[in-house]
Protein backbone atom coordinates (compact mmCIF):
# COMPACT_ATOMS: atom_id res chain seq x y z
CA UNK A 1 0.00 0.00 0.00
CA UNK A 2 1.28 3.22 -0.97
CA UNK A 3 1.23 6.96 0.82
CA UNK A 4 -1.93 8.47 -0.74
CA UNK A 5 0.62 11.96 -0.48
CA UNK A 6 3.81 10.77 -1.51
CA UNK A 7 3.02 7.93 -3.31
CA UNK A 8 6.07 5.98 -1.21
CA UNK A 9 5.42 2.27 0.14
CA UNK A 10 3.90 2.64 3.65
CA UNK A 11 5.54 1.01 6.85
CA UNK A 12 3.66 -1.45 8.86
CA UNK A 13 4.09 -0.54 12.62
CA UNK A 14 2.84 -1.93 16.08
CA UNK A 15 1.58 1.06 18.67
CA UNK A 16 -0.04 -0.54 21.96
CA UNK A 17 -1.40 -4.04 19.84
CA UNK A 18 -2.55 -1.83 16.82
CA UNK A 19 -1.27 -2.36 13.68
CA UNK A 20 -0.94 1.16 11.80
CA UNK A 21 0.45 1.76 8.48
CA UNK A 22 2.90 5.16 8.36
CA UNK A 23 4.81 7.13 5.64
CA UNK A 24 8.42 6.91 6.00
CA UNK A 25 8.39 10.17 4.21
CA UNK A 26 5.68 12.75 5.42
CA UNK A 27 5.08 10.67 7.96
CA UNK A 28 1.45 10.73 7.79
CA UNK A 29 -0.67 7.54 9.48
CA UNK A 30 -2.85 4.72 7.08
CA UNK A 31 -5.63 3.82 10.14
CA UNK A 32 -8.46 1.15 9.10
CA UNK A 33 -12.11 1.17 9.91
CA UNK A 34 -12.42 1.48 13.50
CA UNK A 35 -8.39 2.30 14.18
CA UNK A 36 -8.81 6.14 14.88
CA UNK A 37 -11.39 5.09 17.89
CA UNK A 38 -8.93 2.63 18.93
CA UNK A 39 -5.66 4.45 18.78
CA UNK A 40 -6.80 8.34 19.90
CA UNK A 41 -8.00 6.69 23.47
CA UNK A 42 -4.51 5.82 23.98
CA UNK A 43 -2.32 8.48 26.68
CA UNK A 44 0.19 10.47 24.31
CA UNK A 45 2.70 9.25 26.76
CA UNK A 46 2.46 5.48 25.64
CA UNK A 47 2.25 6.22 21.92
CA UNK A 48 5.45 8.89 22.74
CA UNK A 49 7.83 5.33 23.69
CA UNK A 50 6.06 3.10 20.53
CA UNK A 51 7.32 3.10 17.08
CA UNK A 52 4.47 5.88 16.28
CA UNK A 53 6.36 8.47 17.96
CA UNK A 54 7.80 10.04 15.02
CA UNK A 55 4.18 10.83 13.58
CA UNK A 56 2.96 12.47 16.41
CA UNK A 57 4.66 15.84 16.04
CA UNK A 58 4.71 18.11 13.14
CA UNK A 59 8.07 17.29 11.21
CA UNK A 60 7.21 18.09 8.04
CA UNK A 61 5.77 20.99 7.16
CA UNK A 62 2.28 20.78 5.11
CA UNK A 63 2.96 20.62 1.29
CA UNK A 64 0.85 23.56 -0.57
CA UNK A 65 -1.72 21.70 -2.47
CA UNK A 66 -4.29 22.52 -4.51
CA UNK A 67 -6.67 21.01 -2.40
CA UNK A 68 -6.83 17.83 -4.73
CA UNK A 69 -9.01 14.92 -3.07
CA UNK A 70 -6.32 12.32 -2.07
CA UNK A 71 -6.91 8.73 -3.18
CA UNK A 72 -7.54 5.93 -0.84
CA UNK A 73 -4.29 3.68 -0.56
CA UNK A 74 -6.54 0.69 0.05
CA UNK A 75 -9.08 0.71 -2.47
CA UNK A 76 -8.22 3.48 -4.51
CA UNK A 77 -11.55 5.71 -3.96
CA UNK A 78 -11.21 9.35 -3.64
CA UNK A 79 -11.06 10.49 0.00
CA UNK A 80 -13.41 13.38 1.65
CA UNK A 81 -11.70 16.15 3.95
CA UNK A 82 -13.94 16.14 7.24
CA UNK A 83 -13.18 18.33 10.34
CA UNK A 84 -12.49 15.42 13.33
CA UNK A 85 -15.55 15.88 15.58
CA UNK A 86 -16.98 19.08 13.24
CA UNK A 87 -15.50 21.12 15.75
CA UNK A 88 -12.12 19.96 17.00
CA UNK A 89 -9.96 22.33 14.09
CA UNK A 90 -8.40 18.80 12.67
CA UNK A 91 -9.47 17.98 9.00
CA UNK A 92 -8.61 14.45 8.37
CA UNK A 93 -9.35 12.26 5.09
CA UNK A 94 -11.92 9.26 5.19
CA UNK A 95 -12.53 6.89 2.56
CA UNK A 96 -16.16 6.93 2.24
CA UNK A 97 -15.73 3.35 0.30
CA UNK A 98 -13.93 1.82 2.85
CA UNK A 99 -13.85 3.93 6.39
CA UNK A 100 -10.01 4.00 6.24
CA UNK A 101 -8.05 7.15 7.76
CA UNK A 102 -5.15 9.22 6.53
CA UNK A 103 -3.86 11.99 9.42
CA UNK A 104 -1.49 13.87 8.05
CA UNK A 105 1.89 14.70 10.34
CA UNK A 106 0.95 15.66 13.67
CA UNK A 107 -2.71 15.23 13.33
CA UNK A 108 -3.37 11.89 15.66
CA UNK A 109 -1.50 14.48 18.48
CA UNK A 110 -4.21 17.27 17.93
CA UNK A 111 -6.96 14.28 18.01
CA UNK A 112 -5.61 13.21 21.67
CA UNK A 113 -5.50 16.12 22.98
CA UNK A 114 -8.44 17.64 21.71
CA UNK A 115 -10.19 14.64 23.14
CA UNK A 116 -8.31 14.79 26.43
CA UNK A 117 -9.12 18.51 27.16
CA UNK A 118 -12.92 17.26 25.86
CA UNK A 119 -12.90 15.10 28.57
CA UNK A 120 -11.62 17.27 31.23
CA UNK A 121 -14.50 19.80 30.10
CA UNK A 122 -17.43 17.81 30.61
CA UNK A 123 -17.51 17.54 34.60
CA UNK A 124 -18.05 21.17 34.51
CA UNK A 125 -20.50 20.98 31.70
CA UNK A 126 -22.11 18.68 33.66
CA UNK A 127 -21.92 20.70 36.56
CA UNK A 128 -23.12 24.19 34.81
CA UNK A 129 -26.00 22.03 33.77
CA UNK A 130 -27.27 20.74 37.25
CA UNK A 131 -26.87 24.00 38.68
CA UNK A 132 -29.02 25.47 35.59
CA UNK A 133 -31.72 22.74 36.47
CA UNK A 134 -31.20 23.27 40.29
CA UNK A 135 -32.25 26.91 39.85
CA UNK A 136 -34.93 26.81 37.31
CA UNK A 137 -36.77 24.12 39.75
CA UNK A 138 -36.41 26.71 42.51
CA UNK A 139 -37.69 29.57 40.38
CA UNK A 140 -40.70 27.24 39.27
CA UNK A 141 -41.26 26.71 42.82
CA UNK A 142 -40.92 30.08 43.95
CA UNK A 143 -43.67 30.71 41.26
CA UNK A 144 -46.00 28.19 41.93
CA UNK A 145 -45.67 27.96 45.70
CA UNK A 146 -45.14 25.20 47.99
CA UNK A 147 -49.21 24.68 48.85
CA UNK A 148 -49.70 24.82 45.08
CA UNK A 149 -47.46 22.06 44.37
CA UNK A 150 -48.39 19.57 47.20
CA UNK A 151 -52.11 20.28 46.26
CA UNK A 152 -51.12 19.05 42.76
CA UNK A 153 -49.03 15.99 43.44
CA UNK A 154 -51.95 14.91 46.39
CA UNK A 155 -54.48 15.18 43.20
CA UNK A 156 -52.05 12.94 41.26
CA UNK A 157 -51.91 10.40 43.87
CA UNK A 158 -55.29 10.23 44.50
CA UNK A 159 -56.01 9.96 41.09
CA UNK A 160 -54.05 6.39 41.23
CA UNK A 161 -55.30 5.31 44.16
CA UNK A 162 -59.14 5.48 43.48
CA UNK A 163 -57.95 4.07 39.34
CA UNK A 164 -58.43 0.37 38.59
CA UNK A 165 -54.81 -0.34 38.23
CA UNK A 166 -54.45 0.50 42.27
CA UNK A 167 -54.20 -2.93 43.85
CA UNK A 168 -53.85 -1.41 47.76
CA UNK A 169 -50.49 -1.62 49.59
Amino acid sequence: MNCPKCSIELKSIMAENIKLETCPSCEGIWLDKFEISKISTIEIEKLNSSEIAQSLTKNNPPKQTNHKALICPYCSSEMDTFNYSLDSGVNIDICGHCSGTWLDDGELKDIIEYIKNKRASLPEIKMLEIKTRLEESKNSINKAGLSEILALYLRHAFKFIYSKDYKGF
